[in-house]
């Protein structure tokens, strides 16, 4: 078909038959179709999809993401292993082989290295160099409390001195989860430094606050709560629970003051204090969605909330549209897409 390269097996296809220019200064952006394997990648200048890459096995699994501070790279998890997508000539870099399928993907914020973690209860955390590809370490985490049978770390987040690293298990059960604390050397070795008890970490995702001295923690089902990243404690009386819907992934404000909650049936925004971890009574806004998900999928592992650090601006996928929100809760815009539903969507962080 016009317009369709092939690329180490995988195919590409530009929109139109030829790429699209992405604005100038403007970040770009992916966001994945899981069911169809393919990855769309826009920009936030003129909310525009600028090409598609058929990057993942269609079908096989919720796919998450990371893109490089410098926009040129992104890194989607696969079937046995992490997709290497190349912004600027919109086609497939070598693919990173795993003896595990990556339910998880995050990068350090200098993208000198990027992390992984996997749905098996034996999955390893494990460090990549982005130079290269080659892995710098693995950890295999032990199961985290008196409640679990299950080891193996399944959301993880780099706080923003980059050394310190942040991530929780998850068995699938409410508030069945606990917290780790690591470190991260210059050479990319991983350690772990600390671990919290039982029920602490919530479930699905976490996030470093700005200054790296609490983070914001979602709950498999519908809570979330404030977490100590340095004593590894749940800041007192700080769960709250979602307006309405399972919670499946958030993001915050460049300055941590803002806490933004993609659940399966709407867009919340919370008030935070970064130092002290204290969450807001109440959500400041709610936003209701089109399309509703699936906690029982959605929840863990893949990013569906992003927030651009240029413009503060939030992008979700809401059916086969991406949508476009301003921070406070109004709609910017919709971007069309081919896909009937969307499953993860990125930004540099």
């Amino acid at each position: 078909m016009a317009g369709m390269r092939i690329y180490g097996g995988l195919g590409l296809m530009a929109m139109g038959g030829a790429l699209l220019a992405p604005s100038a200064q403007a970040e770009r952006g992916v966001v994945i179709d899981s069911a169809a394997g393919q990855a769309y990648v826009f920009d936030t200048g003129s909310n525009q999809v600028v090409s598609t890459i058929s990057a993942v096995t269609p079908g096989a699994s919720e796919n998450d993401c990371a893109i490089t501070e410098d926009n040129q790279k992104a890194y989607v998890t696969d079937v046995g292993g992490i997709a290497t997508l190349l912004l600027d000539s919109a086609t497939t870099g070598d693919t990173i082989r795993l003896p595990y399928t990556p339910i998880e993907l995050t990068l350090t914020p200098d993208s000198r290295y990027l992390l992984s973690s996997g749905a098996g209860v034996n999955d390893p955390l494990t460090v990549f160099a982005t130079a290269n590809g080659m892995m710098t370490s693995r950890l295999v985490v032990p199961p985290g409390g008196p409640y679990y049978a299950y080891g193996g770390v399944k959301w993880t987040d780099v706080c923003d001195d980059g050394t310190t690293v942040i991530g929780g298990f998850s068995d699938g059960y409410a508030d069945h989860s606990s917290l780790y604390r690591f470190s991260l050397s210059p050479t990319g070795q991983i350690r772990s430094t600390a671990a919290a008890g039982a029920r602490v970490g919530y479930g699905g995702n976490g996030y470093c606050a700005a200054g790296g001295g609490t983070a914001v923690v979602m709950a498999s089902y519908s809570g979330f709560g404030a977490t100590r990243v340095d004593t590894m404690t749940v800041v007192p009386y700080q769960q709250r629970f979602s307006a309405g819907g399972f919670v499946e992934s958030g993001a915050l404000a460049a300055d941590g003051k803002t806490v933004f909650l993609r659940t399966t049936s709407d867009i919340e925004a919370w008030g935070f204090n970064p130092v002290t971890g204290v969450l807001a009574a109440e959500a400041s806004w709610v936003r209701p969605t089109t399309t509703t998900g699936d906690p029982y999928t959605d929840y863990e592992g893949p990013e569906v909330l992003a927030i651009s650090k240029e413009t503060g601006k939030l992008y979700f996928g809401d059916g086969g549209a991406l949508k476009v929100m301003n921070p406070d809760g109004s709609l910017d815009a919709a971007i069309p897409t081919g896909a009937g539903r969307l499953t993860g969507v990125c930004l540099a962080k």
